[in-house]
This record gives structure tokens, C-alpha cells and sequence, in this order.
């Protein structure tokens, strides 16, 4: 009776055994499948973003969305303020313009937001701003295009002491004036509305 009693349980842990091994296996299947997918869903999303980075209309979305090199529209703007100012204005608001790493644009491009961006926030190094804090217009600008076709107004704003934004008129788009000027214009008027000391 001890013989046939020792005889099941052997072939119980035996059976036991069995099935232990082969859910191990099938773990292991299912997680090398998963893997093998996981990486070709991957594969796909950077083959995506690749061909999607040959698009013209994405490429000109990423970089004037996100980028952080200014257009030479907003250089002239920011060069145009830069001759108004007091030498060491000047010389803080070049520093602020080159420490810009961010920039958004407003739909209808109305409006260019400017960012120092580190760690996911919004931080503009306190060395390099002006001593006015408050919100302030800085400059108020005209530029035409050469041929004089078009001419686009706007207005330079300051946030916490730096610069934060260039809003164009209502009814001026910054997009539709450089379409139209084709990279020839000209500052006709540059106006400082508030100095920054």
C-alpha cells in the first residue's frame, strides 16, 4: 500500500513538474513574442516620423512651432529694438534673444511667443533681465516689403523683466507678409514705447 501511495505522488510531482515547465515556456513564448512586437511597433513609429519629417508642410510646422531659431523676420524685429536702446539695454536684450530655446506661434500667426525653457518649465536666468518687471510694450514696428506691396505693424512685449512676445496687427499675418516680400524688406519705423531701466 506505501509502494502504490509513493508510486501517485511520484507521478503527480512528475505531472506537477510538467505543467510548472511548460506555463515557464509559454511565459517565455508570450514575452519574446511581445518583445518581437513591441519593437516592431517601434520600427514604425520611427520609420513614421521619418517619412513624415520629408513632408514640406511638417517640416515648416515643426520648425516654426518648435523651433528655437528665430525666422529672419523676427531677427530684423529684434535687431530693429536693439539699435533704439540704451548701450547696456542693448547689451542685456542681445543676451536675452540668445538665450531663447523656445518659440510658439499663435494660430492665425499673430502673435510669436519666446521661451527659455529647462527642466520642462519656463525659466528666463534672472542676470539677464531688465529691471522693470512688470508686463510693458518695449517697441512698437512697421516693416515693408521693398516693392512697398505690404507693410506689417506690430508690437514688442516684456514679461518679469525680458522679452516674451511680438504681436502683429489683427489683420496682419506674418506668414502672408513674408509670402508676399519673398525675404526683401525693410524697417521703416522702430519706436520705443518703454525703456526698460
Amino acid at each position: 500500500m506505501k509502494l502504490e501511495t509513493l508510486i501517485k505522488q511520484s507521478q503527480s510531482l512528475i505531472r506537477g513538474g510538467i505543467k510548472i515547465t511548460g506555463f515557464s515556456l509559454l511565459v517565455g513564448i508570450g514575452a519574446y513574442i511581445f518583445e518581437v512586437f513591441w519593437l516592431a511597433k517601434l520600427a514604425c513609429v520611427v520609420a513614421g516620423y521619418e517619412v513624415l519629417s520629408t513632408l514640406p508642410d511638417y517640416w515648416i510646422f515643426r520648425q516654426i512651432i518648435f523651433s528655437a531659431h528665430l525666422s529672419m523676420l523676427e531677427k530684423t524685429i529684434f535687431n530693429a529694438v536693439h539699435e533704439k536702446l540704451q548701450p547696456r539695454e542693448a547689451e542685456l536684450w542681445d543676451k536675452q534673444i540668445a538665450a531663447i530655446n523656445r518659440i510658439t506661434i499663435a494660430s492665425g500667426g499673430v502673435k510669436a511667443n519666446f521661451f527659455v525653457m529647462r527642466n520642462g518649465k519656463s525659466y528666463f536666468p534672472s542676470e539677464l533681465c531688465f529691471a522693470k518687471r512688470r508686463r510693458f510694450k518695449i517697441a512698437e514696428f512697421d516693416i515693408e516689403t521693398n516693392t512697398g506691396a505690404a507693410t506689417l505693424h506690430g508690437r514688442v512685449w516684456c514679461v518679469k523683466g525680458h522679452v516674451s512676445s511680438i504681436e502683429y496687427g489683427r489683420d496682419d499675418s506674418f506668414r502672408e507678409f513674408e509670402r508676399m516680400a519673398q525675404g526683401q524688406w525693410h524697417v521703416v519705423r522702430c519706436q520705443i514705447v518703454n525703456y526698460p531701466a
